[in-house]
């Protein structure tokens, strides 16, 4: 049995709605690998954030390292219902 293998990265997932398309063009039965990689701009920001580090600019590296855990975050609320916890019922 063979087996469709399918890479995605970059700008493919690189957006909500992109992403949702993906879902969309892997959602049928067929077997598949689906192998997805770095968002746009992800494999140049480590890049960065490991030249900052490396060069001993621990401030800039931690800007960067937080704006990008910040955009990682932002993209997962899309995919993600997180719920709050209900308040306590007062005795």
């Amino acid at each position: 049995m063979s087996h469709l293998i399918m890479k995605f990265g970059g700008t493919s997932v690189g957006s909500p709605e992109r992403i949702k398309a993906l879902v969309e063009l892997i959602g049928d039965a067929r077997p598949k690998i689906v192998v997805l990689s770095a968002m746009v701009g992800t494999t140049n920001s480590l890049v960065e954030i490991a030249n900052l580090l490396y060069a001993n600019d621990n401030a800039k590296g931690l800007i960067r390292i937080n704006a990008l855990e910040k955009a990682i975050l932002k993209l997962s609320t899309h995919f993600f219902i997180i719920k709050k916890p209900k308040a306590k019922a007062k005795s």
